[in-house]
């Protein structure tokens, strides 16, 4: 598959013509990134906006004592960078590759040309900045109000929408839902214990979706 296709399946770039497509095909490159390699750090410029094409990626704040918070997990398609590419601030957080990990990668100077050209991409990068807003409250109002067996749950279907097998750890688990690994254990073993999912080494199997979300619906 040669860039241009590739641009095209990028939710990002999907209202694009070929014209503007085979401008940023030509800007572009792609980057390899090894496991646990820190893409960039809070506090960094780097000048560009990455787009995954490949493994998986994760974005968090460290405390001064060196606790995790990890506020996202990013699968393929999803993008980092865009934050300070518009607003010129260094990152707000740190971005590291959980496994092995291919990124697209847009030079700043190319994604200002493309906001000037085709604002409906602004557009589309506001509407993902809404979500995420609404995420973060949403996220605030779930501690402050489930506890972690209820939070457990949520976040399982959440990262379970697209049927596949869950490649996540306990303790990245735990970071996400604002526990530790052993009250995570506790929750999943409960919950395989009612059949409700399935774990093999490193995967997650939801089993039963609709039964899992009975466990905070109401919350």
């Amino acid at each position: 598959m040669d860039t241009t296709d590739l641009l095209k399946g990028i939710p990002l770039f999907s209202e694009l013509g070929e014209k503007e497509l085979l401008y940023l095909a030509q800007k572009t490159y792609e980057k390899i990134f090894k496991k646990n390699t820190i893409i960039f750090q809070k506090g960094e410029r780097s000048g560009f906006l990455g787009i995954l094409l490949s493994g998986r990626l994760k974005v968090i704040l460290l405390s001064p004592q060196g606790r995790e918070v990890n506020l996202a997990i990013l699968e393929p398609y999803g993008y980092i960078g865009e934050m300070s590419l518009l607003d010129n601030e260094p990152h707000s957080a740190t971005v590291m590759a959980l496994k092995k990990s291919k990124l697209l990668i847009l030079p700043q100077t190319a994604f200002h040309e493309l906001l000037k050209e085709h604002p409906e991409t602004g557009i589309f990068l506001l509407k993902q900045y809404v979500k995420l807003v609404r995420n973060l409250s949403e996220r605030i109002a779930d501690l402050k109000f489930m506890d972690i067996y209820q939070r457990t749950a949520k976040k399982l279907v959440e990262m379970g929408l697209s049927g596949k097998p869950l490649e996540i750890t306990h303790q990245e688990l735990a970071n996400l839902v604002g526990s530790n690994r052993e009250n995570i254990t506790r929750s999943l073993n409960e919950m395989e214990k009612r059949e409700l999912i399935y774990m093999k080494k490193r995967k997650i199997i939801i089993k039963k979706s609709k039964e899992i979300e009975e466990i905070y619906k109401d919350f």
